[in-house]
């Protein structure tokens, strides 16, 4: 059996969805190095998780499949937490392959969309573009590393839907 690496030229890819807020549905798009039988695609690797407010010292160890979806409860994860549903923010996943240290930040909005699918009911199209947009434009900001620009958007967002009577 060989071993596993990760191709540097944009290789390490994880694609992330949340459902019912309290489910993270990821999926590795990795580019795995595969040729001469010396590296092969393996079928579970550790990613490390850094969830924003409980994780900076001590991330979460996810072992993750390459070639199914993975389903991450947050009661799974955090079984003690007071909150329902994924916290809002920017989210550092990390994997140790072929000793290199790949990284990516993907933004997660559970909170959020939740509040604004509740808004979705109330009909004002307008708002809801606006809402809609600038949760695009912080997920967006995040996987291009604009991380001042993703904050402003999360920012905006927030206070937007302060505003709102969010039961979420």
């Amino acid at each position: 059996m060989g071993c596993s690496c990760i191709n540097s030229d944009g290789g390490f890819d994880l694609s992330i969805e949340v459902y019912d807020g309290k489910t993270l549905l990821i999926r590795d798009f990795s580019n795995w190095s595969i040729y001469d039988g010396k590296y092969e695609k393996p079928d579970v690797y550790e990613v490390m998780m850094f969830v924003p407010g409980y994780s900076t010292k001590t991330p979460f160890v996810l072992s993750l499949k390459t070639n199914d979806i993975n389903r991450i409860k947050i009661n799974d994860i955090m079984p003690s937490s007071q909150t329902k549903l994924w916290p809002d923010g920017i989210y550092c996943f990390k994997a140790d392959v072929c000793d290199k240290i790949h990284t990516l930040n993907r933004g997660i909005l559970s909170r959020s969309e939740c509040c604004i699918m509740q808004y979705a009911r109330t009909g004002n199209v307008e708002k809801l573009k606006l809402l809609q947009s600038l949760a695009e434009s912080f997920k967006l900001a995040v996987v291009n590393n604009q991380i001042k620009a993703a904050m402003a958007s999360l920012d905006i967002l927030n206070t937007e839907l302060s505003i709102l009577n969010c039961n979420c």
